[in-house]
């Protein structure tokens, strides 16, 4: 989202903050209320063991460069995040395992994440960020219970444990929702793919729905 802002002249720092404050908010409501309720579920959740190869790993870096750089032609928000995360999921599903990931590099990548982010700020943005965070943060509880009863109707609906779907519907990261769904037992892959998906549609759409509204103006 900050990508496209960057890209379509928006202010980025309200783009950032607004993210941020949905996943944080999102991180400290539904996991925690699902906690205090004591939901589990019973998909005791396997990790995937994958040995760490130095060749393996340059070899998935460079598939997620070629990924990047694919998606780079078709001019797809944030090439370089769903290049590479398409990439080597389609290859790693595939049974093609060359290594784990080292939690350094992980690390590394957050906090540059992270500090790209908030290079972004401005010096203006903190003389209109009371009003500004009021209405993000009643449109985020908004989001929240919207999402919590679509994911009710649709874990009726389909025979889906009803706390799972919750969690696979909530507006939140994937990796805070990912981690919540192994911890409380829930669905780890529903949970997993529903926000990978949710991810690609939303950024995926956002930019054609930008510039349908801008035509309209």
């Amino acid at each position: 989202m900050a990508t496209l802002g960057e890209r379509f002249g928006a202010a980025v720092d309200k783009v950032a903050v607004a993210h941020s404050l949905r996943i944080t908010l999102v991180v400290c409501t539904i996991p925690v209320l699902l906690t205090v309720l004591n939901v589990h579920g019973g998909e005791i959740y396997r990790p995937v063991q994958i040995v760490f190869s130095a060749w393996g790993l340059v070899a998935l870096i460079c598939i997620g460069i070629s990924g990047g750089l694919l998606f780079g032609t078709t001019k797809f928000p944030n090439p370089w995040l769903m290049g590479p995360l398409l990439a080597t999921m389609v290859l790693t599903a595939s049974g093609v395992e060359l290594s784990s990931m080292n939690l350094t590099l992980t690390n590394m990548g957050q906090v540059l994440l992270g500090c790209a982010l908030g290079a972004r700020f401005s010096k203006s943005f903190l003389q209109d960020a009371p009003r500004f965070v009021l209405v993000v943060v009643a449109s985020i509880f908004l989001m929240m219970l919207l999402s919590t009863l679509i994911g009710v109707a649709l874990g009726m609906l389909t025979g889906t444990f009803v706390p799972s779907m919750v969690l696979a519907m909530a507006p939140g990261g994937i990796a805070e929702m990912s981690i919540t769904a192994r911890t409380l037992q829930l669905a780890v892959a529903l949970v997993t793919a529903a926000h990978v998906t949710r991810v690609l549609v939303i950024v995926g759409l956002t930019q054609q729905i930008f510039r349908f509204m801008v035509r309209k103006k």
